[in-house]
This record gives C-alpha cells, sequence and structure tokens, in this order.
C-alpha cells in the first residue's frame, strides 16, 4: 500500500477546495450585489415617502401646544363662556339698559381677547397653530364687528335672536370652530 498521495490526488483536493472557496466567495458577492441593488431600488422610494411624511405632518413639541393653549386658547373660551352668559341674559329680558351694557361688554371683551392674542408668537414650523391663532382673531373681530352692529338693533329676546342669525355671528362661529379643529389637529399629529 502506497500511502503517498500522486500529484493527481493532489491536484483533485486542490481543486475541490479552490472549487468550495470560488463558490462560498460568489455566493457573498452575489448576496452583496443584491443587496446594493435592492438598496438603490428602495432608497429613492424610501426617501419621497419620508419627504412627503415630514412635509404634511409637522410634528409640535408639548411645549408649543401648552403655550398656546394658555396664551391664545384659553382667552377665547373665557370669552365664549362670557358670550353664551350674556346670551342667555339677553334671552331673559333683562331690559334695554342692561342688554346695552352687556353688548358693549361684549365688544370691550372681544378686543381685549383679540389684543391679548395678537402679540402671541407662534413658531414659524407650526403652521397649523399659527393658521389656528389667524382665525381665532378673525373670529374675536367679527364677534366685535357684529355686536357694534347689533346695538342699535332690538331688544330682549329679539335681539337674542337677531344675534343668533347675524350672518357676523355665524362667520364668527365658523371661524372658531375651524380655529379649534386646527389646534386638536395639530395636538394629534
Amino acid at each position: 500500500m502506497n500511502k503517498k498521495l500522486t500529484k493527481f490526488d493532489i491536484f483533485v483536493v486542490f481543486g475541490f477546495i479552490l472549487s468550495l472557496v470560488i463558490g462560498v466567495a460568489a455566493f457573498f458577492y452575489g448576496l452583496q450585489v443584491g443587496k446594493e441593488q435592492t438598496e438603490a431600488k428602495y432608497a429613492a422610494v424610501i426617501e419621497q415617502m419620508t419627504q412627503e411624511r415630514n412635509e404634511q405632518s409637522a410634528s409640535y413639541q408639548q411645549q408649543q401646544l401648552v403655550s398656546f393653549y394658555h396664551t391664545v386658547l384659553q382667552p377665547f373660551q373665557e370669552f365664549r363662556s362670557t358670550w353664551f352668559r350674556h346670551m342667555q341674559t339677553i334671552e331673559a329680558g333683562g331690559g334695554a339698559a342692561d342688554a346695552d351694557d352687556l353688548l358693549k361688554e361684549l365688544k370691550r371683551l372681544a378686543e381685549e381677547t383679540a389684543g391679548e392674542i395678537k402679540p402671541t408668537t407662534i413658531p414659524e414650523g407650526s403652521p397649523l397653530l399659527r393658521d389656528s391663532q389667524t382665525d381665532f382673531l378673525r373670529s374675536l373681530t367679527l364677534f366685535a364687528d357684529a355686536v357694534a352692529r347689533l346695538q342699535n338693533g332690538p331688544e330682549g329676546p329679539r335681539l337674542a335672536e337677531a344675534m343668533r342669525t347675524d350672518e357676523l355671528v355665524q362667520d364668527a362661529a365658523s371661524y372658531a370652530l375651524k380655529a379649534q379643529a386646527e389646534f386638536y389637529e395639530a395636538i394629534w399629529m
């Protein structure tokens, strides 16, 4: 028995080992090429989706929302509750002098609240909050204009009905609702 390997046996073993190494290298090379092609194919799609998402949703920090609530929304809500309280008093028919005083107070309060809200600075990166502030200001301005127009109008329950059906009051209410919707939308982003 000859235990010596012949040249042919050595070539077969080296050929087998070389084939194995080349096969493993080709596998990993193909894996790398496939990975790069897939990443290149989907990188543009992912970048586009990310960019669209960032453009559509401006993420608001909690500090911005809290600041907006205290400087814009809360004063408006105080005005709104006063408006409804005075509307109930006018509907109850407190008298012409009382109605005139209440209307004057509503006008003054609307102008004061607008003056309180207007100087509030909203960051550039907060478009929903900026729009909401603008709509609250429009609403308050329209409420003040409506009250000024209604001061020389009917009295008692007819005044309350005129206030409810007045076009400026309805526009002011729609701006207020739009502003609130924008604020709540900013919260959910």
